[in-house]
């Protein structure tokens, strides 16, 4: 995805630490290991992770043998990441942000999950190039739930993201293509820059069973709706128990051009 030209939420979830943590699903091990394997990391490898939250990616990353500096600007956030990894030593938790942290040895990877377009693009592309070992790789992550049900999809759209939600809509005959699109803005802003091959990437489709209460907190841990989980609790009466969800992960791993 390309860089958020308007960075003010990039703060907003650590307002709602606790709905994070429990709303966003996380990516193990074995749903990582395509992109790991592109990157290059074995265990024992030092990366480094952007905008950690509360720990969806790290806990796969840890879970493959990485070493994992984790950055995580949120107070809140950062807290709940150590807490939950607490006595693991193959994790340092960092309360900075990207634009913020000097590193001080190279990386094999730098990555981020739902991250990387909040890290002002002035810094983004070329700090991560600079922080990373001759043919590291930059490795960014996405992803985009929607309801299994259309139908279902459509009833919560007209009866419950409205007011002020209307931004928590998917349609469900467009959503799919919609999200090519975004991606392809990321694409042309990584070639831009020239600092990086062309990205491997990959798109895996996965199935969520939440309860209506984990769906809730999903809807309600986005920038946007920080703060608006009490607006959100008309979906259990609406919402099956529980709820599929399909979940498109999107993975990429790019690697760092040489410039000599």
């Amino acid at each position: 995805m390309r860089a958020n030209t308007s960075r003010g939420l990039r703060l907003a979830f650590d307002a709602a630490a606790e709905v994070y943590d429990l709303g966003r699903p996380s990516f193990d091990a074995a749903l990582l290991r395509p992109m790991l394997d592109q990157a290059g990391l074995k265990p024992g490898d030092l990366v480094l992770e952007i905008g950690a939250g509360s720990g969806q990616l790290t806990g796969g990353l840890l879970e493959a043998g990485l070493r994992v500096i984790a950055l995580e600007p949120g107070a809140r956030l950062a807290e709940r990441l150590a807490q939950k990894f607490a006595g693991h030593d193959g994790l340092e938790v960092i309360g900075a942000s990207f634009e913020d942290y000097a590193p001080d040895q190279p990386f094999a990877a730098v990555l981020a999950s739902n991250a990387f377009h909040w890290v002002d693009p002035e810094v983004s592309y070329a700090k991560a190039w600079a922080a990373l070992a001759p043919m590291g790789s930059l490795c960014l992550i996405w992803n985009f739930p929607i309801l299994a049900d259309g139908v279902l999809q459509a009833k919560i759209n007209d009866q419950v993201f409205v007011e002020g939600l209307e931004q928590l809509r998917r349609d469900p005959a467009t959503f799919r293509a919609s999200l090519d699109g975004a991606i392809a803005g990321g694409h042309r802003e990584l070639a831009e820059t020239e600092l990086y091959g062309a990205p491997w990437t990959c798109w895996i489709d996965r199935r969520l069973a939440l309860t209506p209460d984990a769906y809730i907190d999903l809807q309600a841990s986005y920038a946007n709706t920080v703060g608006a989980r009490d607006r959100l609790v008309g979906l259990s009466s609406v919402l099956q128990t529980p709820v599929e969800v399909l979940d498109h992960v999107y993975l990429s791993a790019a690697r760092r051009r040489s410039l000599a």
